[in-house]
C-alpha cells in the first residue's frame, strides 16, 4: 500500500504508565475490533495512550465510533 498511516492518541482516564503494558494491549485489541486488523495493521502508524487528552475537560479528538471512517479517508485521500 502506498498510502499515509493515520498515528493515534487513546485517552484512558485511568491510563497509568506502569500499567503501560496492560493499556497497550488492551487499545490495539479495541482498534482491531474497531477497524479490523487488516486495517490496523496497514493504516494506523504509531498509537499512543495517554491518561488525558489537551482539551479543558480532558478530551479531545473523535470518539471511536466513526473512527474508522475517518481513517479510511485519510490513507485513501493519501493513496492518490
Amino acid at each position: 500500500m502506498a498510502g499515509q498511516t493515520a498515528d493515534l492518541t487513546v485517552f484512558v482516564p485511568a491510563y497509568t504508565q506502569a500499567a503501560h503494558p496492560t493499556y497497550a494491549a488492551v487499545t490495539f485489541l479495541l482498534l482491531d475490533q474497531a477497524l479490523g486488523e487488516d486495517d490496523v495493521e496497514t493504516r494506523i502508524g504509531p498509537v499512543n495512550v495517554l491518561s488525558k487528552g489537551p482539551g479543558p475537560d480532558g478530551r479531545a479528538g473523535h470518539r471511536l465510533v466513526g473512527l474508522q471512517t475517518k481513517v479510511l479517508a485519510k490513507t485513501i485521500r493519501s493513496d492518490r
